[in-house]
Parts: structure tokens; sequence; C-alpha cells
């Protein structure tokens, strides 16, 4: 009852704050709006009833790790808030939207099956639709959720593309292993002593794929977290193929790698925050299934959803898009001004 409770206490703040509900164009109106708006990721509800999830819906549990590293460090909201003022003003001074191929190193650790055969089969598929997503434009001529071209028109391409690690024989594959059921509690996967730690972080971004109960959904870290703890975990329906109807095309990792990377949600931390992008749209929520032509958000003065845009949760085939600035924000991470540089020196 309580995760409904939330669920209608989030629309509700949506609505009423609309007066919030546009992007904020300078660094001290960004940051003024992210202080106005911290207690809203920053209560003490138990975590494991925020996360309940309903069948045939993919879910991503940014949020709630964010907060309980607010519990587990107060010092996760000042750096979160440090690293947002720095790419305001990084991104305002300087261009990073072209440049040469960025080439990044992943390290998978397979904790759902023992099933090599399978894994090989599903990793080659990841692998091409990651290179695929950000390193090609696949826009389509019309689309009727966009009549007019407004939101096709600042389609990009990020120009990275994504590897296997040096390690196993050159086969990026850290571990196989199916030592626990499901997972239920953020982080358990990279202990040493139930799961596989994540390997040289500084150089690789680490990917854990694990089956998750009902009480934990697909979530990844960020710039300024605990190194030991650095990287991405993958709920296994959403892995390659999947097993999931309608996320099928490994858009689940597209997503998670670029908030890895740098990028928020469109809706930011909560429901109607900015996601620091000058050319997105805000958000009141993330969008569930197949969008119609008419998806409009409840923020502000009611824009088009960008429902297409890799950093909303439509269905696998309704997205193929970042933005021009998104685009800009991805690598100014992975610039030598970035937070993120240190993975594109392999």
């Amino acid at each position: 009852m309580k995760h409904l409770t939330i669920t209608i206490l989030c629309l509700t703040w949506g609505i009423t704050q609309a007066g919030t509900g546009t992007n904020l164009r300078t660094t001290s109106e960004w940051i003024a709006h992210i202080e106005r708006t911290a207690h809203f990721v920053n209560f003490d509800t138990p975590l494991v009833e925020q996360t309940i999830k309903f069948p045939g819906y993919r879910y991503f549990d940014n949020e709630i790790y964010f907060r309980q590293q607010q519990r587990d460090n107060l010092d996760t909201y000042d750096l979160y808030l440090k690293q947002e003022q720095q790419t305001a003003e990084a991104l305002k001074s300087k261009s990073y939207a072209s440049g040469e191929t960025i080439q990044l190193s992943l390290v998978f650790h397979f904790l759902h099956t023992t099933d090599l055969e399978s894994i090989e089969k599903e990793l080659t598929f990841q692998m091409e639709a990651l290179n695929r997503d950000f390193g090609q434009l696949e826009v389509p001529e019309k689309d009727s959720r966009d009549p007019d071209d407004q939101y096709r028109s600042l389609a990009a391409n990020p120009n990275i593309q994504f590897v296997l690690a040096d390690i196993s024989g050159g086969t990026g594959i850290a571990k196989v292993a199916e030592s626990v059921a499901t997972w239920d509690t953020f982080d358990d996967m990279k202990e040493v002593s139930r799961g596989s730690p994540p390997i040289d972080p500084d150089r690789y971004i680490n990917i854990w794929v694990v089956k998750m109960g009902d009480y934990l959904s697909s979530y990844t870290s960020q710039p300024y977290t605990d190194k030991t703890l650095d990287g991405i975990v993958l709920e296994d329906i959403y892995f390659g193929h999947g097993k999931a109807e309608g996320y099928d095309q490994g858009k689940t990792l597209t997503h998670l790698m670029a908030n890895y990377l740098g990028l928020n949600d469109l809706w930011g931390l909560s429901r109607c925050q900015d996601d620091g992008v000058s050319d997105t749209p805000i958000h009141n929520s993330p969008t569930w299934g197949a969008p119609g032509g008419h998806h409009i958000s409840t923020c502000g003065p009611g824009p088009r959803a960008m429902t297409m845009n890799f950093m909303d949760n439509s269905l696998d085939a309704y997205l193929y898009m970042f933005t021009k600035g998104q685009v800009e924000r991805l690598r100014y991470m992975l610039s030598p001004d970035g937070p993120r540089y240190h993975l594109t020196k392999n």
C-alpha cells in the first residue's frame, strides 16, 4: 500500500509544481532547482517497500539506489550536487559535441546461469546493440509521436563504441555462476564471498547480470560513488534478446550505460525534475509500454513527451535517439575534463 501512496504523491507533486516544469538553462537556476527539490529524495520510507514490481513492466532503481547511498554516506548528495554544478559550468564554457570515436572496455559478471553457450550468444547480440545505439543514427523518416520533426531533428550520434575487456582470453567475462537464486539487496552481487567483485574499475565498466527478486530492479552507480561498487547491475530478463516481451532489443543496457556515463533520466532524480540537458523536455514519469502520438508530460506547460529517447522507458521498438545536448554531456563526461575520462585510457 505504501508503494501506491508514494506513486500518487509523485504524480500529484508533478502537477502541483507545474511552475517548475521547464528546463532550467543557467548553472545557478539548475543548482537552485536541485536544492529546492532535495527533500523529495531524502526521506526514510523503507527501501524494500518502494521497489515492488508489477509484472510486464521494466523498472530502473537508480533513484532508490541513490537514496540508499545517501543513508550510507551523508556526503552522497553533496557529491552529486558538485558533479552537476561542474558539468553545467563545463558545458556552458566549452563545446564537447564532436570528436573522434571513444572506445570503452566492458567486463561482464554472469551470476544468473552457467550456460556459457547461451551467454556467449546473447553477449554478441548485446554488444551489437550497444554499438548500434551509441555509434549510429537510425532515426525514422516519419514518427506519429513527432509529426513536426521537433525531436527527430535533435538526434545525434555519441560516437562511442564498446569492446570486451582483455581478460579471460579476451572474452570480457569475469565470472559465470549461479550461486544465488535471486538477489534482493543492492550491491550484494559485488561481494567476493557471494558474487563477483569489480575488476579494475579505473579501466573497465563492470556489468553484473543477475536474477532479481520482487524488490530489486536494474540500476547503476554514478561517477562520484564508491569505486568498489562501481558498475551496472542488469536484470537477466533484459540482457541481450531477453525474456521480457517488448524489451528484446538490448536497449535496457543502453539506458543504463548512459546513466552510468552521466546522463540523467528524462524525469531527473524524481518526477518533474530537470535532467540537466537543454534540449530535452521535462517528464513527470517514465513512459510505460507503447506510447501514442499525443503523450503529454504533466510538468509545466505540458510539453509533448520525448518517448523515443533512450532515457525514457518506452518499449524497445519505440526508442531510437539521444539528443545533441545528451551527446554533448556524454562526451564531456568522457573528456579529459570529465569524471569518466579514466575509462578511455585502455
